[in-house]
């Protein structure tokens, strides 16, 4: 039998399936799915309301105070530990993405912290909580949190991502405008004036002593980037590129046609039966491991989200052995 995730295994008690229709077999570990009519599955984002005994995530488990539930209405289940849930009831809860205004003792992510100075919260309104560790904040008022993703243009103290950081050298900063700032450590910045900054994301052209990611370095072979045009830089170990020349390189994401030393990733591998590919039309590999491929033709692959129907061999996840409750 297959081993099938996010299939409807009503035929297949046997498999063990995620996101399946599971009501004929309470053998099978299933996620995403409905079972209802089978408490011993260990399910996520399902609906439990009848299996107390079940772990279960991103489900309506009102019902189920024994639960350890996820992104759920907990209102009732004080002694859950809950994920992105209306807490509010729930004080003991530790607590996620909730409105814990209330709540001082709970530790929180990504809530209204304005009345409680005492929460580490992240991505929050805590201009009235200096003491508060924030991310993704509005801290102008608060030059002691160490902010992520703020306006920090008054406060160069703060440790700083993805802000306006351009009056604040001092900053160590990510994803952005650091045109002035040659001191500070920039991801994902303008950075052609800037050679002595580790950049990632950023246009290094002018920069061939930075280490950068997902830049153009035609014209920088000592760097070593990922997601780049690398076309004439051979010693470049890059991810993503278009290495059709670059036989030496280690790739993924690109058009190995030619490299059928490279091991690839997401390639076209149809003439490179020694490589292990992922995400790739495998049909003339049969020595290939490939995951979201079509091994039809293959059944010595192992292979993840294909259509395996002609190979039974194949232990298959996420895979299309899709049937309903009595449907064949």
């Amino acid at each position: 039998m297959q081993q099938s995730e996010h299939c409807t295994n009503a035929d297949c008690p046997s498999i063990k399936s995620d996101n399946c229709s599971n009501a004929d077999s309470p053998s099978i570990k299933s996620d995403h799915c409905t079972n209802a009519d089978s408490p011993s599955i260990k399910s996520d984002h399902c609906t439990n309301a009848d299996s107390p005994s079940i772990k279960s995530d991103h489900c309506s488990n009102a019902d189920s105070p024994s639960i350890k539930s996820d992104h759920c209405t907990n209102a009732d289940s004080p002694s859950i530990k809950s994920d992105h849930c209306t807490n509010a009831d729930s004080p003991s809860i530790k607590s996620d993405h909730c409105t814990n205004a209330d709540y001082p003792s709970i530790k929180s992510d990504h809530c209204t912290n304005a009345d409680c100075p005492s929460i580490k919260s992240d991505h929050c309104t805590n201009v009235d909580c200096p003491s508060i560790k924030s991310d993704h904040c509005t801290n102008a008022d608060s030059p002691s949190i160490k902010s992520d993703h703020c306006t920090n243009a008054d406060s160069p103290s703060i440790k700083s991502d993805h802000c306006t950081n351009a009056d604040s050298p001092s900053i160590k900063s990510d994803h952005c405008t650091n045109a002035d700032s040659p001191s500070i450590k920039s991801d994902h910045c303008t950075n052609a004036d800037c050679p002595s900054i580790k950049s990632d994301h950023c246009t290094n052209a002018d920069s061939p002593s930075i280490k950068s990611d997902h830049c153009t370095n035609a014209d920088c072979p000592s760097i070593k980037s990922d997601h780049c045009t690398n076309a004439d830089s051979p010693s470049i170990k890059s991810d993503h590129c278009t290495n059709a020349d670059c036989p030496s390189v280690k790739s993924e994401h690109c058009t190995n046609a030619d490299c059928p030393s490279i091991k690839s990733d997401h390639c076209t591998n149809a003439d490179c039966p020694s490589i292990k590919s992922d995400h790739c039309i495998n049909a003339d590999c049969p020595s290939i491991k490939s995951d979201h491929c079509t091994n039809a033709d293959s059944p010595s692959i192992k292979s993840d989200h294909c259509t395996n129907a002609d190979s039974p061999s194949i232990k298959s996840l996420l895979s299309m052995c899709l049937r309903k409750k009595g449907v064949v």
